[in-house]
């Protein structure tokens, strides 16, 4: 099982996005290998994810996330996940950063969703428009799409 973390400022708008729409993909292409979580540089438990990113998911997608909660990244963990993709070129830096100040090895590739096809980095939506989240939710789509190509096929032996 090859494990993706998604990683935003504070989880709760791109983030979560990225995790159930990459799961959903995943599924719908028979990727049973694959399965994406999603933290944040500044994720706190107490806080769930935003309303509008919850509304687009469910109207867009079809996808219900009332239940979901955030999560910081932590270091540490990185060693679980296969891949660790910032939705920007800060976050991605900051991640390093944090591995860095860790001082611990890690395997996890570390990439910006900006390095898949044609992407640009996802910005906060955090209190724009519905439209500006579904403009997110699309730009997280696209780049799903070409993560989930270039993620070499587990060999099920």
């Amino acid at each position: 099982m090859k494990k993706i973390l998604f990683v935003c400022f504070a989880n709760t708008c791109r983030s979560p996005l990225a995790q159930y729409i990459f799961n959903q993909q995943a599924a719908s292409l028979g990727r049973t290998d694959l399965l994406a979580f999603s933290a944040g540089i500044e994720g706190d438990p107490k806080n769930s994810i935003s309303e509008k990113s919850e509304k687009v998911l469910r109207e867009d997608y079809h996808i219900n996330a009332s239940k979901f909660k955030s999560s910081q990244f932590y270091p540490e963990t990185a060693d679980i996940y296969y891949q660790i993709i910032g939705m920007t070129f800060s976050i991605t830096q900051k991640v390093f950063g944090m591995m860095e100040r860790e001082r611990k090895p890690y395997n996890a590739k570390i990439d910006c969703i900006a390095s898949f096809g044609e992407m640009k980095e996802v910005s906060d939506p955090y209190g724009d428009s519905v439209q500006e989240y579904r403009h997110a939710a699309q730009l997280i789509e696209k780049a799903v799409n070409d993560i989930i190509k270039a993620l070499p096929v587990e060999d099920a032996n």
